[in-house]
């Protein structure tokens, strides 16, 4: 059995409309005035170096929520 540990955070905002969760994790994307768009991008690739994933989803409550997943 594969062991891994798992990072939830989720907010309650108003979320992300799916055309932009699609880009979220691309290169330049940001809907911020002035952001550079390399944050995500730059932490998808230091997960995926360490094997393992970075995903973001529709919260329950609303809002939207990150997880990450690395192995142990």
């Amino acid at each position: 059995e594969r062991r891994k540990l798992c990072l939830e955070v989720a907010d309650n905002g108003p979320g992300l409309p799916v055309e932009d969760r699609s880009r979220l994790f691309e290169p330049y994307f940001s809907r911020k005035k002035g952001g550079t768009g390399l944050g995500l991008t730059i932490v998808k690739s230091i997960i995926n170096d360490h094997h393992g994933y970075v995903r973001v989803t529709n919260g329950e409550q609303g809002g939207m929520r990150l997880t990450v997943e690395l192995p142990v």
